[in-house]
């Protein structure tokens, strides 16, 4: 009997942009609960897992029009998902609490979890629909070629075309945009990356698609200094005092086996308990930890 076999790879109907994420990432769904403010219409989209300078805690980056409520508080409630209408809210959404934001700039910050570290997720500095995280941070530059990933529209890529220094527009190029656009309602947030190096250049949040097709970003340069953030690349390392804490992080495979060897500029190897071997986790990302002794030498800010 003739028999032709169908090879395919079926996947599931799901949208996982919309879906609850542990390990928390870039390109998903996130909102406010705080009702009665300018985030509480459609979702918008959490840009990326950045870290904040000093301390290295994560941190869920998206629009001030996404997360922040009329009037803005410290500390409101973010949620992830964010249910969308007229879906009811689901259970354990609880992402964080809303920490910093500008408005001029149109960006946000919130924690991941509580400040007791309680009804936390792990994180991970992927973004949904990329091939690689975001790799550190540079000025937006016109004739740079950028894409992002959102919630609305998924991957979409063009040309920065003009910029005032802080706000910047994308056109259309030779990206292939299957929906027509750049962006729509429910994108605000992405994370605008270098097409080439997926360095982050900026934090979309308009876009149009008549008359012409164009979308916006914010310098995400500015955002970072002003919000006091970072955008991980390699490895970072925290605000070092003499008789408290250090802080390393660093993004390598999933479970890799790692060392850090601290060597003081007098020469001394540092034999500090939370130093040498460590393991990454299943996003990636290790940490160390130590205590600087009183008795470390200061030197001075140019060494």
């Amino acid at each position: 009997m003739p028999v032709d076999v169908i090879e395919s790879n079926p996947v599931p109907n799901v949208d996982v942009r919309h879906s609850r994420h542990d390990p928390v990432l870039g390109g998903i769904n996130v909102g406010t609960l705080k009702v009665g403010g300018p985030g509480t219409g459609d979702p918008g989209t959490l840009g990326a897992i950045v870290f904040e300078r000093g301390t290295l805690r994560p941190l869920a980056l998206t629009n001030w029009h996404v997360a922040v409520a009329d009037p803005p508080v410290t500390m409101d409630p973010m949620i992830q998902p964010d249910p969308v209408a007229p879906d009811p809210e689901p259970p354990n959404n609880f992402l964080g609490r809303l920490l910093r934001w500008d408005q001029g700039l149109d960006a946000a910050v919130s924690s991941i979890g509580e400040q007791d570290g309680s009804r936390s997720r792990n994180v991970s500095t992927d973004i949904e629909g990329l091939p690689l995280p975001a790799s550190g941070s540079n000025p937006h530059v016109v004739g740079l070629k950028v894409l992002k990933s959102g919630l609305r529209t998924g991957v979409t890529g063009g040309t920065i075309d003009g910029t005032d220094g802080t706000e910047f527009s994308v056109v259309p190029d030779d990206f292939a945009l299957p929906q027509g656009v750049l962006g729509d309602h429910g994108d605000s947030g992405a994370l605008w990356l270098d097409r080439n190096t997926f360095t982050a250049v900026g934090l979309h949040f308009a876009s149009i698609s008549s008359p012409e097709v164009r979308a916006w970003g914010k310098s995400l340069s500015r955002i970072c200094d002003t919000l006091n953030i970072f955008v991980l690349d390699v490895a970072a390392i925290g605000t070092p005092r003499i008789d408290g804490h250090c802080r390393v992080l660093a993004s390598t495979r999933a479970d890799a086996p790692c060392n850090l060897r601290i060597v003081y500029p007098s020469g001394r190897t540092s034999h500090a308990r939370g130093l040498g071997a460590a393991t990454a986790d299943a996003q990636g990302l290790v940490r160390w930890q130590w205590r600087i002794g009183s008795s470390t030498r200061r030197m001075p800010a140019s060494r």
